[in-house]
C-alpha cells in the first residue's frame, strides 16, 4: 500500500494512506504567516519537515495511526534549526523575509551516523545538521557560493574572482550523490558577454570535518543569453 503526503504553497496539508483511493484522505492546514511552503522532506517513516522560502517557518508533520499532526516551530529539533538558520542567514535580529531564500533541503542517512542528516542550501551557504527526535546539532556551514564562484572564474575565464568584478553566480539546486551532494549553479560575466553558463559542483559532505573546497567541478556545454527582467 502506497501513501502520499502533499502540501500546497499556502499550507494546506493532505494525506492519502492509499493512493488507489483518491477520495479517502485526511487534511489539515498550517498558518505560514504570509510565507510559502517550498520544501517537504521525510526525516523518519512518520515524520516530515516542511520549510518555507526563508526557513524562518519550520513545521513538523507527524503521521500516527491515521492522525495528522502539524507543529509549527515544534520543540527540539525544529525550533533549534529554525532559530539558528535564521540567525546564520539574517543575523540576530528579525529575519528579512525579502532576503536570502531556501534553494533546497535534503535528508541523507549516512552509514556511520545513528541520526539522519539534514542538508540546507540557503542563500550562499550550505549547512549540515544532525537531527534527532528531540535535539539538533549544527555540524558545519560552508560558504559554498564563493567556492562555486572561484571555480567558475578559473574554469571559464582563467582568472581569479577579484579580477572579475562583474561576475555573478546563482546557486539553483542540489541533489544527493553517493559521496555527498552535487550543486547546480549558473554564472554570467557581463564585462565579457551576456552568455550564461551552467555548472555542477560536487561537495563531499560525509563526516564532521568542514569541506575545504569543491570535490569536482564541471561546466555544461549548454548556455543561454542572460536577460535582466
Amino acid at each position: 500500500m502506497i501513501g502520499c503526503l502533499a502540501v500546497s504553497p499556502g499550507g494546506a496539508v493532505r494525506y492519502w494512506s492509499n493512493i488507489k483511493h483518491e477520495s479517502v484522505f485526511i487534511e489539515s492546514s498550517i498558518d505560514l504567516k504570509g510565507e510559502e511552503a517550498v520544501s517537504l522532506v521525510k526525516i523518519e517513516a512518520s515524520r516530515c519537515i516542511l520549510a518555507t522560502s526563508t526557513t524562518s517557518q519550520l513545521t513538523l508533520i507527524k503521521l500516527d495511526q491515521g492522525h495528522l499532526t502539524c507543529q509549527l516551530d515544534a520543540p527540539g529539533v525544529l525550533s533549534d534549526i529554525g532559530r539558528r538558520m535564521s540567525s546564520f542567514i539574517f543575523g540576530a535580529g528579525r529575519p528579512n523575509l525579502g532576503g536570502n531564500t531556501l534553494h533546497k533541503l535534503l535528508v541523507s542517512e549516512e552509514m556511520d551516523e545513528p541520526e539522519p542528516t539534514l542538508l540546507s542550501l540557503t542563500g550562499s551557504q550550505l549547512q549540515k545538521w544532525h537531527i534527532a527526535y528531540d535535539d539538533s546539532k549544527l555540524i558545519y556551514q560552508l560558504e559554498v557560493e564563493r567556492m562555486f564562484k572561484e571555480c567558475v572564474a578559473e574554469s571559464i575565464w582563467g582568472s581569479e574572482i577579484d579580477h572579475l568584478p562583474a561576475l555573478k553566480v546563482w546557486l539553483l539546486d542540489m541533489e544527493l550523490t553517493p559521496g555527498g551532494i552535487v550543486i547546480l549553479g549558473a554564472a554570467v560575466n557581463e564585462d565579457q558577454s551576456q552568455d550564461m553558463y551552467y555548472a555542477l559542483g560536487a561537495v563531499e559532505t560525509k563526516g564532521t570535518e568542514t569541506p575545504v573546497g569543491l570535490a569536482s567541478f564541471n561546466v555544461s556545454k549548454f548556455m543561454q543569453s542572460y536577460q535582466i527582467k
